[in-house]
């Protein structure tokens, strides 16, 4: 009649990988929330000649008169004056240019650097050696910068024609906006996931050779 051990000891040994793993996340992602507070406004400053270029060359109606990184009252937030360059319909009417100063908007700087944080720490604390865990991490953390590129100046477009809807046509439906919208519901939660799992699928655990065996009768 067979004992109960065995089916226990599988679940028990389940329930520790479980833990190991979600301790290990945790601190990774505390390491990589650590490091992105430090050194992710030297990071996103080092990109902004490129988003300037790229929000130019998105939308020509809309210029960018300033974009930087800034410390703000309570965070690090990253600041962008822009000003109406080509006629812009909004709703029912037709901004021109006027020559003004334009508009601002801030946006928290961390916020952009969620997929970061969580690309480190799930690629980092998914199971393997600790030179693999170390080689992923930095593989998912080198995508998620390398994201940013994509994500900052499609969000500070989004941001903009948000403030100009806000201020010109209220509820408004706009398709520049969806991708702004999209990263707020959960996109960039998304994007660190699937960072993670690129980096884990590009550097998996190696299985080692065997050498052949040779059976004789």
């Amino acid at each position: 009649m067979p004992d109960g051990h065995g089916d226990r000891a599988v679940p028990a040994e389940g329930r520790a990988h479980v833990v190991r793993f979600l301790l290990a996340l945790l601190l990774l992602s505390a390491l990589a929330g650590g490091l992105a507070w430090q050194a992710g406004a030297r990071v996103v400053s080092a990109l902004m000649p490129a988003t300037h270029w790229m929000l130019d060359r998105i939308d020509d109606r809309i210029g960018t008169t300033a974009l930087a990184v800034e410390q703000g009252r309570n965070e690090t937030v990253i600041r962008m004056r822009s000003r109406v360059v080509l006629p812009v319909v909004i709703g029912t009417g037709v901004l021109f240019p006027t020559g003004q100063d334009g508009f601002e908007i801030t946006t928290p700087l961390f916020g952009m650097l969620v997929p970061f944080v969580l690309a480190v720490g799930l690629a980092g604390a998914w199971p393997g050696s600790p030179w693999h865990r170390l080689l992923r991490a930095g593989l998912a953390g080198s995508l998620a910068f390398a994201w940013l590129l994509v994500d900052l100046p499609l969000s500070l477009h989004g941001f903009a024609w948000g403030a100009l809807r806000d201020d010109h046509a209220p509820g408004t439906f706009y398709s520049s906006i969806l991708w702004l919208e999209f990263m707020h519901a959960g996109g960039r939660l998304a994007v660190g996931v699937l960072l993670a799992a690129l980096a884990c699928l590009a550097l998996g655990p190696r299985q080692p050779r065997q050498a052949p065996s040779f059976a004789f009768p």
